[in-house]
């Protein structure tokens, strides 16, 4: 039978390849709506639990990476998110899994990222995993990312510059629609409410 970790494992060799990187922020990514189906994965919230792609089965999902020391993208992003939740009813918001990724799993301890996320909306779902799983996970979306170290005498005091876009997926992982920066949480909102009606509930 196979484990977990054998699955992980020939699951990365399957789709690891060497993960993109770009200076600075960027919302253009080379996923294209439709035609992207969210392949295997396999990362772990912030109590431990494995979370996979049969994890995500049955619910419309939102997938933001980014990084707790994040001085402004990813505080946007979540708040972003978190105001979207609060215009859905709660049947809505159900159907919905938003996650937060981490690119930055050295400091984003389950602690650090519970509260964190915590401080946006409960529905927020954190992961993290050892950086090959991350970036298996990340070049899937074409998320590119880069660990900016101003000082080197401070290798501790980094930055991680990264895509900023929020990611839509249907139940079935294909991805209705790739929300940039600038996005809002009325946009937002109305991209879900769409995907609802085209796949009621039930």
């Amino acid at each position: 039978m196979l484990t977990r970790r054998t699955m992980l494992i020939a699951a990365t060799c399957i789709m690891l390849a060497p993960a993109a990187r770009a200076e600075g922020l960027a919302d253009d990514v080379s996923v294209e709506p439709k035609t992207f189906t969210l392949k295997p994965f396999m990362l772990q919230d912030v109590n431990g639990t494995i979370v996979d792609r049969e994890t995500l089965s049955g619910k419309f999902v939102l997938v933001f990476f980014g990084y707790t020391s994040c001085p402004d993208v990813c505080p946007t992003a979540l708040t972003t998110i978190s105001a979207a939740l609060q215009q859905l009813t709660p049947a809505e918001a159900d159907r919905l899994l938003p996650l937060f990724v981490t690119l930055d799993p050295d400091r984003d301890t389950g602690k650090v990222l519970s509260d964190y996320t915590a401080a946006f909306d409960s529905h927020i779902v954190a992961l993290s995993g050892p950086k090959v799983y991350t970036d298996s996970l990340a070049d899937q979306f074409g998320v590119k990312y880069t660990k900016v170290t101003p000082d080197p005498a401070k290798p501790e005091s980094y930055s991680i510059d990264h895509t900023a876009a929020i990611f839509f997926l249907d139940p079935d992982g294909t991805l209705i629609r790739t929300l940039g920066h600038a996005s809002t949480p009325d946009s937002l909102t109305e991209a879900i409410r769409a995907a609802f009606k085209v796949r009621p509930a039930g």
